[in-house]
């Protein structure tokens, strides 16, 4: 970015510039048709002339589809400059059992260097005792900078945030991660919290000192639909005791478990990429893929008996996938999940996976 005209870009301050980042429609009109509003600091005042770059992370829309991305600067509370970089882009939808949380990083409402209790327009719902902090910040300027974005969430002695969340799949294992930390110019640094979805209880947490780290639940199942995630401060210690969160996210630790990705309607494919699993080509000695209800190989059958897709592996193909924190381990079929295919009309008979839970060999 460049400053072509002939006053500062004040980075903070009152009414600073910040890059404006929107998904919407055709329309150039402010707030008109925008599925996203995220803002971004400026990493120093830009005089006339000068020039910055900024790498930001953006989210997308959590419903696919065709969007014009567009990118803006502003004045916070006076005006949206003229210029406006736009690019068509394309949303797709995400792998099935992925489970989105909106505004996870907390950059929104953008506050500077400044804090906000129980803000509104950050997808959250706050209580009176939890917010939203910038960096520098008279909550954070004790801690290094948080480790997503400019912002994190804030949970002062017994304060709650939460959002509701979906959709989640049934019988699908998922974990929560996130990073926290204790306030470090203050009271001790003694917070500890619990995370829950609706009222079932997935951990309780108590960050270990002012440097961010990553903290994660224990995999859990949910039922199917959407469901309340909530952050509690307890304040075991006593006090004025806060703890920073910030980069939540909620992962399967089996993505695309059901086969619905790529969804091929009532066919097949060998060997298709965009699955998460690794497939083998057919050949005379088999092959593995993903298939519809009804199609060549499953009309012999009943319906998939979660979604509407299965694998299936046909004389010595193979289905392989990387999963777990650290990505080790390969997943392979259980004899209990198979089923055999009866007389299938075209393909070669094969054994058919509808879903993975848990079948990880390290």
């Amino acid at each position: 970015m460049t400053n072509i005209g002939s006053q500062t870009w004040n980075a903070s301050g009152a009414n600073p510039v910040h890059l404006g980042i929107h998904f919407g429609t055709s329309s150039d009109g402010w707030g008109d048709g925008w599925a996203t509003d995220q803002r971004f600091n400026l990493a120093g005042d830009v005089p006339p002339g000068g020039s910055q770059t900024l790498t930001v992370a953006v989210v997308a829309p959590t419903t696919a589809g065709a969007y014009v991305l567009r990118h803006r600067m502003v004045k916070e509370s006076v005006a949206w400059f003229d210029q406006i970089q736009k690019t068509n882009v394309a949303v797709a939808p995400p792998l099935p059992g992925v489970v989105p949380i909106q505004n996870n990083g907390f950059e929104a409402p953008v506050l500077g260097g400044g804090y906000q209790y129980s803000p509104s327009g950050a997808f959250w719902t706050f209580d009176s005792n939890s917010g939203v902090t910038g960096n520098g910040s008279a909550f954070t300027n004790g801690n290094p900078n948080v480790p997503e974005g400019n912002q994190a969430a804030f949970l002062q002695t017994t304060g709650t945030f939460q959002q509701a969340i979906g959709p989640f799949q049934a019988g699908t294992f998922y974990a929560l991660r996130f990073q926290a930390a204790q306030r470090g110019n203050c009271c001790g640094g003694g917070q500890d919290f619990q995370v829950f979805l609706d009222g079932a209880l997935l951990g309780t947490f108590k960050p270990g000192g002012t440097n961010y780290a990553t903290y994660a639940t224990q995999p859990f199942l949910a039922t199917a639909g959407t469901h309340t995630l909530t952050f509690v401060g307890l304040d075991t210690a006593g006090g004025d005791n806060t703890a920073f969160i910030d980069d939540v996210h909620l992962t399967t630790l089996v993505p695309n478990n059901g086969f619905e990705a790529p969804a091929l309607g009532g066919g097949y494919q060998y060997n298709l990429s965009g699955a998460a699993w690794t497939f083998t080509a057919s050949s005379p000695g088999g092959g593995s893929g993903i298939t519809g209800n009804g199609s060549a190989f499953t009309n012999g059958n009943p319906n998939a008996p979660e979604g509407s897709q299965v694998a299936f592996l046909q004389g010595t193909g193979t289905i392989t996938q990387a999963i777990g924190p650290s990505g080790r381990g390969r997943a392979t079929p259980s004899p209990s999940r198979r089923r055999s295919a009866a007389t299938a009309a075209a393909p070669l008979a094969a054994p058919r996976i509808s879903r993975f839970c848990s079948m990880a060999r390290r």
